[in-house]
């Protein structure tokens, strides 16, 4: 009968795990196939199986996943000695992959249409919940984005869709044109070798044409221009070239890479005595200072002077003489032309100070460029002009435009270097600024000395320094206080306000970045009492380049938390996602860090307040995730009294802070955050899936770990924490709990099963299922993919918890395991039912004595007292089965439907849909809870409780259809032996016949009846035996039975209430509260965004 579940949102999934009909269905060959084997599924992505197609069926692959070849191409069946490489695997239909980089790379082999890579994204284990695979309830998945086999494309209807975001696509698909016209060319020329050997011996004749003597400019450009004509008349006189449309741009491009260091050199030569590094140095030139040319910059009325319209105007100046740098290598007239348009479009920006703005005009361009020139350092800029000029395919394009207009710039600037006198001028002032720079770096130098250079205290350095920037970079602290306090004319507050670098640093940050401390302090005084607070303020919170305030440098200076703390913008971020509070707790060398980051901390929960806003650790992640939480050192208790602190949040990386705190051994924030009742143990890193045991390298701290996990449970006596490889061996750690004491003990992997061996021997009516935990204990790191192994010893330890909790829950087994592991299987036995004598005495018939067998009443009474204890426990089976499958289901769709709305997000791309949406925190969130979901605990309990009952049933069946029903067997032999007797032998008394006067015949008769009497006698004694023997096994068995139903059915009470109810609750409430933050994070993100966009 056909069975119908929630279907799941992945296709291939849902085909393989959740087919109602399997005997029926398509992959019924594939069902049959993996009854009784363990495999891997392999799974592309929802949105790809969703939204694409098979390129060459034109299917759609979503029908694909009920194809055999489609599905069995992603199956790979574990068999043990099929390969010879470890990280091999073969699929279903016998194709051949291979698992590579410790289970992060799939790579295609044999079998498969082409090789191929793909990475893996995810490993999880899928729970099976369907009754046609076989009994393995746990199947490694491999989650990648597209599928192994085929060529999928992307359906009409979803192209379309994305089609709509036209720039997008056609910046992404489109191949510039100009590009693959010159690719072609380039081809087709090789596909001509005679063609190429005729310009090599072209190319040689010309090099010897132009490089024999020295010429005048003017002929090298008609030299130039003629072989340009001739060779495009070569390739115009050729077929093949007929197609290109801008053939004559080719050619010239062809001619002029192959020519342009024969051209070059000879131009050089013929400019070398007018060129600006034969009349002066560039080294002295350099250090031309903005100041030092006339421009708008610095009006004659200094009231109209604004330094913020200068430091925009350095930071232009740098980015084009980093652009003109370029000029230098640059072998092509186009690249020349680029060179010059960009660093025109770098000058000619506008300076923007609020509504003011100011554009360049002709004179102050050619002043930028003067300054542009001397930092380049460009030699031969002569010859660079004449090729700019004379060299152009085309006249128009450096006669107009932009071009053009960067041209006659250059132009102007070289006539402004043409008089040798004004040059040396100009040289000279260069030097002495040279000089000063030289002496303000000497920090021994006395300060008196700048009353000797007070004409050059407003110079402005080649990287954009002002004299007091400069003085503090250079640590000249005693100059940079002197000149504050003797030349306020020449500084006023206002330019000490306004004063940065080019990365935008004002002089507060330099003096935090300087790390003195006398300097920050006098500086930020000097400040405190010309500014009002709101100047302050607003001073403090500049950004630089990296959108850091004086804020994000306060760990070099943690004595003015105090003072500056009410100023500074606490929620402020840089480019990194670091506010100033985020910054300082990554302040870990700092000799005082307790003390700055408690300072750090109530500074900003002040500001907060000041604000009427409410503190949140969220404000402060970065972008890759981290929270205070996790780049907290150490004195962590301040932000775990916090209601808003989520201790369970992971980074981008899938790490906790307890994870982090773990990996770099930050043992007092390990303690703070273990005492938490928000904090989550089973978080595991996703995709690596390791936990917080995987990062603990310290035996110290891990046993901190530990007994914080075990004080987590009230009702595990021992808890499995995790595996630990050492000295060639695996070993278990463990806490046991006695009384209110969690006890710390490593055990070896073999030790753990002979303990289960033995203990199954003792007790073989156990209702605890000790064959199954010592198959998955064989079976571990089977699937040989690193990543499913953890997760599989994950499982495992779970299983292994409950069941040692359920051994030790005898006081001998619990004081055997804790005290003498090597001498287990003595205290076992000594307390062991089973140790009890059996009476198994051989009982001879002696013709009316049976006296001895168990009645068959009492055999009834057995056999109603088990089966309705055995129909009882079916009944109780059946109802977990079906909590066990809802449990997952509930699991399964509420991943669908996360995945539902990553769809949702990624299809608003094409349509455009509000980026609002798009930056929600929720899933990242979410995505490091996986492990920690209760209904992913209590499914595993659901199966052990299932397990329990399956060898309970088991144990019950085997007495019920094998012992009972024998027993019944030879009682029913022993019955009708017993009549036949009787029948035969009615007074089981031997007659007195005289053999002497009876003759032949009576003796025959005597002896026929004495061997019928002896074989019956023989054979009711073998029967009454067997009975006997039986009947002792089934009251022996039947007792043992009573006492594990007994025990079973106080376990269950403690389990279920104990280890799964109130465990259920508690960790279901504890998941609503962090998924109550995490969505009220989300919404307060979601509102500042709506903010931001309106």
């Amino acid at each position: 009968m056909p069975y119908f579940l929630p279907t799941l949102l992945n296709p291939l999934i849902n085909a393989v795990f959740n087919c109602p009909t399997p005997l029926t269905s398509s992959l019924k060959k594939v069902f049959s196939t993996l009854e009784d084997k363990k495999f891997i599924l392999v799974v592309p992505s929802v949105e790809v199986l969703s939204k694409y197609e098979d390129l060459e069926s034109g299917v759609s692959l979503q029908d694909l996943c009920y194809d055999y070849d489609f599905v069995a191409s992603h199956i790979l069946v574990l068999e043990k000695g099929q390969l010879s490489q470890p990280e091999e695997f073969k699929t279903l239909n016998n194709k051949t992959l291979s698992i590579r980089n410790q289970g992060e790379v799939i790579m295609t082999g044999e079998g498969f249409d082409a090789r191929r890579r793909f990475p893996i994204k995810l490993v999880e284990l899928f729970t099976n919940f369907n009754d046609y695979l076989g009994k393995d309830g746990k199947y490694p998945l491999l989650h990648v984005e597209h599928p192994l086999v085929g060529r999928a494309v992307v359906k009409e209807e979803w192209h379309c869709l994305e089609m709509r975001n036209g720039s997008r696509s056609r910046k992404t698909l489109l191949i510039d044109a100009a590009t693959q016209q010159r690719s072609n060319f380039d081809r087709t020329l090789q596909l001509h070798p005679a063609l190429g050997d005729r310009f090599n011996d072209l190319f040689k004749a010309q090099r010897i044409k132009i490089g024999y003597q020295k010429r005048d400019p003017s002929d090298l450009i008609n030299c130039f221009q003629e072989f340009q004509t001739e060779a495009f008349d070569i390739f115009q006189s050729m077929s093949s070239f007929s197609s290109f449309s801008n053939l004559e741009q080719l050619v010239y491009t062809y001619v002029e890479v192959n020519l342009y260091t024969d051209f070059w050199l000879q131009l050089t030569g013929a400019f070398k005595k007018e060129e600006i590094e034969d009349i002066a140095s560039f080294d002295a030139l350099a250090n031309i200072s903005i100041n030092q040319v006339p421009s708008f910059l610095y009006p004659a009325d200094t009231k109209d002077f604004d330094l913020r319209f200068v430091v925009q105007a350095e930071r232009n100046i740098t980015a084009a003489t980093t652009s003109f740098k370029r000029m230098q290598i640059a072998n092509s007239h186009a690249e020349k032309s680029d060179i010059l348009v960009e660093t025109m479009q770098s000058l000619t920006k506008t300076l923007l100070i609020g509504n003011k703005s100011i554009a360049f005009d002709a004179d102050a361009l050619v002043s930028m460029m003067i300054v542009v020139i001397c930092r380049s350092k460009v030699k031969n800029l002569k010859a660079h002009l004449f090729y700019l000029q004379q060299f152009s395919r085309e006249a128009h394009t450096v006669n107009f435009g932009i071009l053009a207009y960067g041209i006659s710039t250059l132009e102007a600037v070289l006539m402004y270097f043409h008089k040798p006198d004004r040059v040396q001028t100009f040289e000279k002032m260069c030097r002495r600024n040279k000089s000063f720079w030289k002496i303000l770096e000497d920090t021994g130098e006395s300060a008196n000395f700048l009353d000797s250079y007070e004409d050059l205290l407003r110079i402005r350095s080649a990287q954009g320094q002002s004299v007091l920037a400069f003085c503090i970079q250079n640590g000249n602290f005693d100059s940079f206080l002197y000149i504050l306090e003797s030349h306020e004319d020449l500084f006023p507050l206002e330019d000490i306000l306004h004063d940065k670098t080019l990365e935008n640093l004002t002089l507060m940050v330099l003096c935090l970045q300087s790390g003195n401390s006398f300097i920050c302090d006098t500086f930020f005084d000097l400040l405190s009492v010309s500014c009002t607070t709101e100047e302050l303020a607003l001073f403090l919170n500049c950004r630089d380049d990296n959108f850091r305030t004086s804020g994000h440098y306060m760990m070099h200076a943690p004595q003015l938390l105090r003072r500056l703390g009410p100023l500074l913008d606490w929620a402020a971020k840089d480019l990194n996602g670091h506010t100033p509070l985020f910054a300082l707790f990554r302040s870990y060398d700092h000799s005082d860090y307790d003390s700055m980051v408690s300072d750090a901390y109530f500074a900003a929960f002040e500001w907060y307040s000041s604000r009427k806003q409410e503190f949140k650790v969220c404000d402060h992640m970065d972008y890759k995730g981290n929270t205070l939480l996790h780049v907290l050192k150490s004195n962590v208790s301040l932000l775990l009294d916090l209601p808003t602190s989520n201790v369970n949040t992971v980074n981008r990386k899938g790490l906790s802070p307890l994870m982090v705190y773990a990996r770099y051994n930050r043992t007092k924030n390990i303690s703070a955050i273990m005492q938490d009742g928000r904090l989550l143990f089973d978080q595991m890193q996703v995709p690596p899936c390791l936990n917080v045991y995987d990062f603990v390298r310290n035996p110290d701290v891990l046993e901190k770990v530990c007994r914080a996990a075990a004080r987590r449970s009230e009702y595990l006596l021992v808890v499995a924490h995790c595996l630990k490889y050492e000295a060639k061996e695996w070993y278990v750690c463990f806490t046991v709990r006695d009384g209110n004491d969690n006890t710390l003990m490593r055990y070896s992997l073999k030790v753990v099963k002979d303990f289960l061996v033995e203990f199954g021997e003792a007790y073989p009516m156990s209702f605890l299922p000790i064959q199954s935990v010592l198959v998955g204990l064989k079976g571990l790191s089977k699937t040989r993919i690193a990543i499913a192994n953890r997760l599989e010893i994950h499982e495992f330890l779970g299983i292994l918890s409950e069941v040692l909790t359920a051994i030790c829950r005898e006081s001998h087994c619990f004081n055997a395991f804790v005290e003498n592991p090597s001498k287990l299987s003595a205290s076992i036995l000594k307390s062991s039912p089973t140790s009890l004598k059996r009476s198994s005495s051989r009982v001879e018939f002696t013709g009316d004595d049976a006296a001895a067998i168990i009645r068959p009443e009492a055999i009834s009474s057995i056999q109603t007292f088990l089966k309705f204890n055995a129909n009882e426990f079916k009944t109780v089976k059946a109802l977990l089965v079906v909590l066990r499958k809802l449990a997952i289901f509930k699991n399964l769709k509420s991943e669908d439907i996360k995945n539902a709305f990553h769809l949702f997000l990624n299809s608003s791309k094409a349509v455009g849909f509000p980026e609002i949406l798009k930056s929600t925190v929720y899933d990242k969130q979410i995505d490091g809870l996986k492990a920690a979901l209760p209904f992913v605990r209590l499914i595993s309990s659901v199966e052990f409780s299932i397990s329990c009952l399956e060898t309970l049933l088991s144990n019950i069946n085997s007495v019920l259809e094998k012992k009972v029903i024998k027993w019944w067997h030879l009682y029913g032999e022993y019955v009708h032996l017993r009549s036949e007797y009787n029948k035969n032998f009615p007074n089981a008394i031997k007659p007195q016949v005289n053999t002497r006067n009876g003759g032949i015949f009576g003796s025959y008769i005597e002896t026929k009846r004495i061997k019928l009497e002896d074989a019956l006698s023989q054979k009711l004694q073998s029967c009454l035996q067997h009975l006997h023997t039986l009947s002792d096994t089934i009251g022996h068995e039947h007792e043992l039975l009573a006492e594990q139903i007994s025990k079973f059915l106080e376990f269950e009470g403690d389990f279920w209430k104990d280890g799964i109810i109130i465990n259920f609750a508690k960790e279901s409430i504890k998941l609503l509260r962090l998924t109550t933050g995490i969505v009220e994070e989300t919404l307060c993100d979601f509102r500042k965004l709506k903010n931001k966009h309106l």
